[in-house]
């Protein structure tokens, strides 16, 4: 039985999920189309299709995938795939509201808090999904996507319902893209949110790729002071996390995605918004975390956040 995929927000993260599932999976496994909000671009894409490097690849691959400005005319989807930025979230849900059906699950593959609240004031919280990954894409130019970082991608329920979890797990390990379960998708978000919290604006302020949050002394330094405000919030919070594992997740993730340039970095060099309020916004705003304050506001003061 075909699965139809929609995803929402083709830039690197939810291009890179494309391009993996469209090169591993029949079009009798899936049916996938990147719904954008810019029409110029997407019928570009849809009639040139993408340059995808894979992880380790010399050289790029050209990925055709269906490409839609129109929502209202692709009919309803088993499965939405958003991977928007944040402050995103709420209007690219209302526009994509045509694509809802009784038995659409709708899965938040997103940076920081908020997310899955912000999709559950448009859709049943019994068909959402919340999700983290720690895959790594980057532009090295137009339509022309970097596979930078293979890393874990969970999923778990916001409430209980109507949401086929298996068939996805069993679709996306299909085409090679390892998912893990989660019973309480809070955990691996905090966990998600404790690297991006600690790495992500580093980058943006230093102009460096993810390897120099782990390679250079001074930035290590201010990360784990990032992380460690971010652990004592969630412990408020009710959730407990180990700071010095967390630490050596953020190190490795570093390392593993040392060529990649974060959204967060790419979003300040290109004048556009960026996620800091969602991230370390987020954890200043529930608890104590003078330094995460501190980066939310020098980022915010960079561009289009201020």
């Amino acid at each position: 039985m075909t699965m139809h995929i929609a995803i929402l927000g083709p830039g690197a993260l939810g291009c890179l999920f494309g391009c993996l599932l469209r090169t591993e999976l029949s079009a009798e496994q899936a049916r996938i189309v990147l719904v954008d909000h810019k029409r110029d671009r997407a019928s570009r894409r849809q009639q040139s299709g993408l340059s995808f490097v894979r992880r380790g690849a010399e050289k790029a691959q050209r990925v055709q995938i269906d490409c839609s400005a129109d929502p209202a005319g692709l009919g309803s989807m088993d499965l939405i795939l958003v991977c928007t930025k944040a402050h995103q979230t709420s209007a690219a849900m209302a526009q994509a509201l045509p694509l809802v059906g009784p038995k659409t699950s709708v899965w938040s593959l997103q940076n920081g808090l908020g997310n899955m609240e912000a999709l559950a004031r448009h859709v049943p919280a019994q068909q959402i999904l919340g999700g983290v990954t720690s895959q790594g894409a980057y532009w090295r130019k137009q339509d022309l996507l970097v596979h930078a970082g293979i890393g874990d991608t969970w999923l778990g329920v916001m409430e209980k319902g109507d949401q086929d979890a298996q068939a996805i797990m069993d679709l996306f390990n299909a085409a090679g893209v390892a998912l893990q379960h989660a019973d309480d998708i809070r955990l691996p978000i905090w966990k998600k949110l404790l690297i991006s919290a600690g790495i992500n604006p580093l980058t943006a302020l230093a102009r460096v790729t993810n390897g120099q949050v782990a390679e250079n002394p001074s930035l290590r330094r201010a990360a784990r002071l990032l992380l460690n405000e971010a652990v004592a919030v969630a412990a408020a919070q009710g959730i407990e996390l180990d700071a010095e594992q967390a630490f050596t997740s953020l190190l490795k993730v570093a390392k593993d995605t040392a060529d990649n340039r974060s959204s967060m970095r790419c979003d300040v060099e290109a004048g556009r918004k960026t996620e800091i309020d969602a991230i370390n916004g987020a954890v200043a705003s529930l608890g104590h975390a003078p330094a995460n304050a501190l980066v939310t506001e020098l980022i915010r003061s960079m561009g289009r956040d201020a």
